[in-house]
C-alpha cells in the first residue's frame, strides 16, 4: 500500500504544469463562448406560463407538460409575478448558502497563499455559475467535501439529495445531473458493498422522500408524478435528437474542443487513486448530461458544459493543492475548530466572495454570461430591492405592449375560454384578463413525439377545449421554430384545429397586433375523414418522389417508416442524427424546403395543400377559396445518407372533405418570375413600374408582388393593370397601400377573371400615396424592366 502511495504522489508531482495548462485553457474558453444576450424582464416563451400555473396550482405533468416542475419558475424569478420575492430571496440563500460551502472546502482543504488563490479563483468561477447551473455545482462542490471529510459524509450525500430533489422539481435535467452524480459518487471508493449500498440508499431515499413531500405540498397528492417524469423525458430527449434553435460554428467547436482536451489534462494523474476516481465519478454524469443537453443541440445551454468543467477545474485544483483526505480517526479537525472556526471563515469567505463579485457586476456592468441576472446582479440590488423590482416591472410591461391584443378582438373572445396556438406566449402575460385555457404541451412545437402529439390532440377533441384559439402570424409568415412549417409542429393535433374550429377574425393591419382568431364550432365538427391510407412505394434520399392522383375534393399526407443503422445508433447515443428536410417542388417550377421531425414523418406529416402563409391558412380553416401553388412532387434530404437504412418504405394517406369545403386552392400558380432564387433589390415606386409577364396563354385570377414600405406604414393606393401588346388593359386591380407589409408579398385580385390569349402581355404597377408615402417593388436591379410578382389561374 505504501508503493501505492507514493507512486500516486510521484504522478502529481509530474503534472502540475499540464494542470495549470489545463485549467487556464478552460477559463479562458469559459469567455469564448458566445454570449447569447437576454434582457431583464419578461422572457416571451415560458416563464410567465410556468409562474401562472405555480400561482392557481395547476398540476405539471398533466396541465402542463414541460421539462420544468412546480418550481419551475425559480430558474427565471425576473419574470415573475407573484412569486418575485418567493425567487429573490430562494436564490440569495441559495448563492449564500453555495458561497459558503465554497469558502469553507476552500479554507479546509488550503493553508496559506494557497487558500488566498483558492478563494480568488473561487470569487471569479462564481460569477458565471448562472442559476440553471448552480444546483450541479453546488452537489459537485458538496460531494467532494464529503469524500474529504469521511465523518460526515453520510449527512452530505443527505444534503445533496435534498438539492437534486428541488432540481427535479424546477426541471427534470437538472434533477437528473444531480442524482446521477450523487449516484457514482457513492460508488467510490468501493472496497466495501455494504458501505456502498448504505451510501446510495441515503442518497435514493433522501432524494425520493424530499421530492415526494414537496410534490404533495405543492400539488396536494402524488398524483402526477409518474406523467412529470415520463412526459418531461419525452420531451427533452424529442428537443435534443431533432431541434437546434441555433447553428454550429466554428468559435464554439474550438472553445468546446480546447475545454475537453483541457478536461484530460487534469485528470492526467494530479490526484491519488481513490481521489482522482471519485472526482471523475462525480463530474462525468454532469459533464455526459451537459454534452446532449447543450451542445448537441447549439443552444444557449451549451454554456453548461463550459460551466462544468470549468468548476471542475476549481475543485480539482484546490484538490491538488491539499493535503491527503482525513481518515475518521484523524483528530486535527477538533470539534470546535469545526463547528465553529471554520464556518465563521466560511461564512466571511462567503460575504466577501458575494458582496464583491455582485458589486463588480454592478458598477461595471459586467454581463458575461447569459442569465447572470437570476444570480449574483440581484444580490447586487438588495440595498434598493424595491426600486430594483419596480424597474423589472416596468421593462416587462414595456416588452409586453407589442403582444396587447386590440379592444375588438378582446370583445370577441370575452370571457370564455382561450388558447394560444403560437410560439408567441407573450400574449398569455400581456392579456392576463382572458380566461386562458392553454393545451398541455403549451408550445406546440415542442411535441416533438407521437405521445406528447397526441396529449394535444386529446385535449383539442375533448369537451375542455378552448372556445377560442390565437394565431399569430408577423410578416404572414408560416416558418415557425427551426425552419419548421407550422403543420409540423403538431401534425396530429392539427387535424383537430381543422375539425373543431374556423377563422372568425384576422388582424392584418401591420400598425396593430397581426393575428387571427380561430373558434370552436358550436355544432358537429366539420367534414374531415380519418386519414386513409392508399398507395405504398419505396424512395431514396434527394430522389424526386411524384404525388399520386387524388381528387380535388382531398387532403394528402405521406408517412414514411424510417429504419435507423447501427452506426447511426451509435452516433445518436453521443451527438444526433443530421436533420431531415421535406423539399416540396410546385406547379410554377419553384421549390419550397422545411425541416422535419423524424418521429412526425413516421407519424405522419402535411403534403397538399401547401399553405405559404398564414393568409391562406386562415382561408382554408374559413371554408374560403384561396389562391395557392400546386404541389407536383416532393424530396426527402438529409445531409448524411447513411443514417438512416435506405430505400424507405412510403406511404400516402389522403382526407376526404366535404362537398362546401375547399381542399385546394381555387387557382394555382403557374409563373414565379424569381423562381431561380435571385433576392433582387427595392426600386422605389415613383411613376409606373413595367414588366412583362413571361407566359404566352392563360388565365390571370390574382397577382402577387413583393413590396418594401421600409418599414413604415404608408397610405394611398396602390394600382397594378394587365395590357396587352397594344396597350389595352385587359384587367385592373386596386389595394390599399395601408395593408402592405414590408418585404412581403402582396395580393392583387381580378375580377373579372382576366384570359391572356397570346402575344406579349404587360403588368403596370403605380401608386398614388397621400403624404409621405414610399413603397418600393422588388426587381432584379435598379434598371431593370421586371417585377418580383407570382401569377395565379386556372
Amino acid at each position: 500500500m505504501g508503493e501505492l502511495i507514493l507512486v500516486d504522489i510521484g504522478i502529481c508531482r509530474r503534472y502540475p504544469l499540464l494542470f495549470w495548462i489545463g485549467a487556464l485553457i478552460i477559463f479562458l474558453q469559459a469567455y469564448r463562448v458566445p454570449v447569447i444576450p437576454m434582457l431583464p424582464g419578461l422572457d416571451e416563451s415560458f416563464p410567465y406560463i410556468l409562474n401562472l400555473g405555480a400561482s392557481t396550482g395547476a398540476r405539471f405533468g398533466t396541465d402542463i407538460i414541460y421539462t420544468y416542475g412546480p418550481l419551475g419558475f425559480l430558474l427565471a424569478i425576473e419574470d415573475v409575478g407573484s412569486n418575485f420575492t418567493v425567487g429573490y430571496v430562494f436564490w440569495t440563500i441559495v448563492y449564500s448558502a453555495f458561497a459558503a460551502a465554497m469558502s469553507y472546502f476552500v479554507v479546509s482543504r488550503t493553508q496559506a497563499w494557497s487558500a488566498i488563490l483558492g478563494l480568488a479563483l473561487g470569487a471569479v468561477v462564481s460569477g458565471y455559475i448562472d442559476i440553471e447551473r448552480l444546483p450541479s455545482c453546488f452537489v459537485m462542490l458538496l460531494l467532494f467535501l464529503g469524500y474529504e471529510e469521511p465523518r460526515f459524509r453520510t449527512p452530505i450525500i443527505a444534503c445533496c439529495g435534498l438539492i437534486a430533489a428541488v432540481g427535479l422539481l424546477m426541471k427534470v435535467t437538472i434533477g437528473v445531473s444531480c442524482l446521477g452524480a450523487i449516484i457514482a459518487s457513492t460508488l467510490v471508493p468501493f472496497t466495501s458493498i455494504r458501505q456502498i449500498s448504505r451510501r446510495a440508499a441515503v442518497a435514493i431515499i433522501s432524494t425520493a422522500v424530499s421530492f415526494c413531500v414537496a410534490w404533495i405540498i405543492l400539488s396536494g397528492s402524488v398524483e402526477g408524478i409518474s406523467s412529470y417524469f415520463y412526459n418531461s423525458l419525452q420531451l427533452s430527449a424529442g428537443y435534443t435528437a431533432s431541434m437546434s434553435a441555433s447553428r454550429a460554428n466554428e468559435r464554439l467547436s474550438l472553445s468546446l474542443f480546447l475545454s475537453a482536451m483541457a478536461l484530460l489534462a487534469i485528470f492526467a494523474g494530479l490526484l491519488p487513486r481513490w481521489r482522482n476516481l471519485h472526482a471523475l465519478a462525480t463530474i462525468i454524469p454532469l459533464v455526459a448530461i451537459a454534452w446532449k443537453h447543450g451542445v448537441v443541440r447549439y443552444d444557449a445551454h451549451v454554456f453548461a458544459l463550459v460551466i462544468i468543467l470549468a468548476f471542475s477545474t476549481f475543485c480539482v485544483s484546490i484538490l491538488h493543492l491539499s493535503k491527503s483526505p482525513a481518515s475518521a480517526s484523524n483528530t486535527i479537525n477538533g470539534w470546535f475548530t469545526l463547528a465553529f472556526y471554520r464556518p465563521t471563515i466560511g461564512i466571511l469567505g462567503a460575504t466577501a466572495i458575494t458582496l464583491l463579485a455582485a458589486t463588480a457586476l454592478d458598477n461595471a456592468n459586467l454581463k458575461f454570461t447569459p442569465r447572470i441576472a437570476g444570480g449574483l446582479e440581484p444580490l447586487a440590488h438588495l440595498r434598493h430591492y424595491s426600486q430594483y423590482r419596480l424597474y423589472l416591472r416596468q421593462v416587462s410591461d414595456s416588452q409586453l405592449a407589442g403582444s396587447r391584443l386590440e379592444a375588438d378582438t378582446l370583445n370577441r373572445i370575452g370571457k370564455k375560454t382561450v388558447d394560444a396556438y403560437s410560439y408567441e406566449l407573450s400574449l398569455v402575460a400581456a392579456n392576463p384578463q382572458l380566461n386562458w385555457r392553454l393545451k398541455p404541451v403549451f408550445q406546440h412545437f415542442n411535441a416533438f413525439t407521437e405521445h406528447l402529439d397526441s396529449l394535444n390532440a386529446d385535449f383539442l377533441r375533448g369537451p375542455n377545449a378552448p372556445s377560442f384559439l390565437i394565431m399569430h402570424h408577423p410578416r404572414d409568415s408560416i416558418a415557425g421554430v427551426d425552419d419548421r412549417h407550422q403543420l409540423f409542429d403538431d401534425p396530429i393535433a392539427f387535424l383537430q384545429v381543422m375539425r373543431h374550429y374556423r377563422t372568425v377574425f384576422v388582424e392584418n393591419d401591420p400598425s396593430k397586433l397581426q393575428v387571427g382568431l380561430l373558434e370552436r364550432l358550436s355544432d358537429a365538427e366539420r367534414g374531415f375523414s380519418e386519414p386513409t391510407p392508399f398507395k405504398s412505394e419505396l424512395a431514396r434520399w434527394n430522389k424526386t418522389i411524384y404525388l399520386p392522383p387524388t381528387p380535388t375534393s382531398a387532403i394528402l399526407r405521406v408517412k414514411v417508416d424510417l429504419t435507423k443503422s447501427l452506426s447511426s445508433k451509435l452516433k445518436e447515443a453521443l451527438f444526433r442524427l443530421s436533420p431531415i428536410h421535406l423539399v416540396y417542388i410546385l406547379s410554377d417550377g419553384t421549390e419550397q424546403r422545411y425541416r422535419l421531425m423524424p418521429p412526425h414523418l413516421m407519424t405522419g406529416v402535411w403534403i397538399a395543400p401547401l399553405f405559404e402563409n398564414y393568409s391562406t391558412l386562415y382561408k382554408f380553416l374559413g371554408g374560403l377559396d384561396w389562391e395557392g401553388p400546386k404541389v407536383v412532387a416532393i424530396r426527402f434530404e438529409s445531409e448524411n445518407l447513411s443514417d438512416y437504412n435506405e430505400p424507405f418504405s412510403v406511404s400516402w394517406e389522403k382526407i376526404d372533405c366535404d362537398e362546401g369545403t375547399p381542399c385546394q386552392p381555387a387557382s394555382s400558380r403557374f409563373v414565379s418570375t424569381f423562381a431561380d432564387g435571385r433576392k433582387g433589390v427595392p426600386s422605389l415606386i415613383r411613376t409606373t413600374i413595367t414588366a412583362e409577364i413571361p407566359t404566352p396563354a392563360h388565365t390571370i385570377r390574382a397577382i402577387d408582388v413583393r413590396l418594401s414600405t421600409y418599414g413604415q406604414i404608408n397610405k394611398g393606393l396602390l394600382t397594378l393593370s394587365v395590357l396587352d401588346d397594344n396597350g389595352n388593359v385587359l384587367g385592373k386591380s386596386r389595394l390599399n397601400a395601408a395593408l402592405v407589409r414590408d418585404n412581403n408579398y402582396a395580393m392583387f385580385t381580378f375580377e373579372p377573371i382576366i384570359q391572356i390569349s397570346g402575344g406579349k402581355t404587360l403588368l403596370q404597377l403605380s401608386y398614388e400615396p397621400v403624404g409621405q408615402g414610399l413603397i418600393a417593388a422588388w426587381k432584379s436591379s435598379e434598371t431593370a424592366q421586371d417585377l418580383d410578382f407570382r401569377a395565379y389561374g386556372d
